[in-house]
């Protein structure tokens, strides 16, 4: 089940998904592992003061989730750029469909929102949104998720 929100946060676009199912809770530890990897590695480029690509950001969640066991599951783009309405015309987090070379500049908003779907078992997903600021990447929207919000049989 997706539960899906869309809201505007301090005039920035949000696009949120929560997922809940019946699957296995190390089936959603893959996706979140690599959404929180892409966090820390473009915070720390940033901090460093280095460029960030959109698809060197699809990379470090690709590494995360074939070492995970799941790289052949993970079939799209890792996350787009965040718009007035809804998707963007920056940066996309992709090296899958399109290698993206554009870098991730300030004032700007993205999605990081991994997957693995698993034929007839379970599909996981989950996304944060990430401003940036000239000094920092913000998560904004709340709190990750953190736990597969279980559904009854």
């Amino acid at each position: 089940v997706r539960i899906r929100r869309v809201d505007r946060d301090h005039g920035r676009e949000l696009d949120l998904d929560r997922r809940a199912g019946r699957g296995r809770e190390r089936d959603a530890a893959g996706p979140a592992g690599g959404r929180d990897a892409a966090v820390k590695f473009i915070q720390e480029r940033m901090a460093a003061g280095h460029t960030v690509h959109g698809y060197e950001v699809d990379d470090a969640v690709r590494e995360v989730i074939r070492r995970a066991g799941y790289g052949d599951y993970f079939i799209h783009r890792t996350g787009h750029s965040i718009g007035i309405q809804d998707h963007g015309q920056g940066a996309n987090m992709d090296n899958l469909e399109t290698h993206d070379t554009r870098k991730l500049l300030a004032m700007t908003g993205f999605s990081i929102e991994p997957g693995i779907y698993l034929p007839g078992e379970i599909g996981v997903r989950t996304e944060v949104n990430i401003a940036l600021t000239g000094e920092a990447a913000e998560v904004t929207g709340g709190e990750p998720q953190r736990d597969l919000l279980r559904l009854l049989a």
